[in-house]
């Protein structure tokens, strides 16, 4: 006669260690997790605030309102007197829904023109929806190699920041080459370590809350080829972000 197996039976064995499993994974999860989210947490708050720097480079102070639509800012000069609002929000409807896109919107005192954006989070498609917050390529590789002019921030003497390729240089100011390819120095003037705004977020400044459109919609705003989701996600966040401005700045 074969020997009786002891121990517990099968459809009780399979899912105690499967279990447990589970538990010592979800614990390691969590420690790691733990560790990490301090370093995640700081690199996010680094992140907007460069944005911030980026799309209102005059404040001298500036507060913000957290509220279940998303973050409201006020951003004030040397006379406290407001130059800007801003709001963060959620793009609702983004292909990645378990992390959305986040966009940082800033519009004048008087809420009729758009300033700004800057997309903070965006985990979408990569080669897809990731373009819109892609910076555009400085140069071909055969233009690095001839010694083409890269695109870079130059900070004017007004202290206006535009976008520029510089082919040269000096204390005393920049040389940069303008439209039809025409070189100009510009006195006074200096290159800054900022990046270019990505050409899909540069659309949207100087817009108004009616321009929020695509162009086959009567808009203003292009989307990305293949990434229409991820574009209309940002477009909802860019409006729901106006539409919290406007509630908060009334008050």
């Amino acid at each position: 006669m074969s020997e009786e197996k002891k121990g517990l039976p099968d459809y009780i064995r399979f899912p105690l260690v499967l279990g447990i499993i589970c538990l010592v994974s979800g614990g390691v999860l969590g420690y790691v997790y733990s560790l990490t989210k301090p370093a995640i947490d700081k690199s996010k708050s680094r992140k907007i605030e460069n944005a911030v720097k980026t799309l209102v480079p005059g404040y001298a102070s500036f507060t913000s309102d957290e509220s279940k639509t998303g973050v409201f800012f006020t951003f004030k000069n040397d006379k406290s007197e407001v130059i800007a609002y801003g709001a963060q929000t959620i793009g609702v409807g983004s292909y990645n829904s378990i992390d959305p896109i986040v966009v940082i919107t800033v519009m004048d005192p008087k809420i009729e023109r758009i300033l700004g954006i800057s997309v903070v989070n965006c985990k979408e498609t990569a080669g897809l929806g990731s373009k819109i917050e892609a910076r555009p390529a400085q140069t071909s590789l055969t233009g690095l190699i001839s010694g083409a002019p890269k695109r870079v921030v130059v900070q004017l003497p007004s202290g206006e920041k535009s976008v520029y390729k510089v082919v040269g240089s000096d204390t005393a100011g920049v040389t940069v080459v303008k439209d039809g390819g025409v070189q100009e120095y510009l006195k006074g003037a200096k290159v800054t370590d900022e990046k270019p705004m990505p050409t899909f977020q540069a659309q949207f400044t100087g817009l108004t809350p009616n321009d929020l459109k695509f162009t086959k919609e009567g808009g203003k705003v292009d989307a990305i080829s293949g990434a229409t989701v991820s574009s209309r996600a940002v477009l909802r966040a860019v409006q729901s972000g106006i539409e919290l401005i406007k509630s908060k700045a009334s008050r």
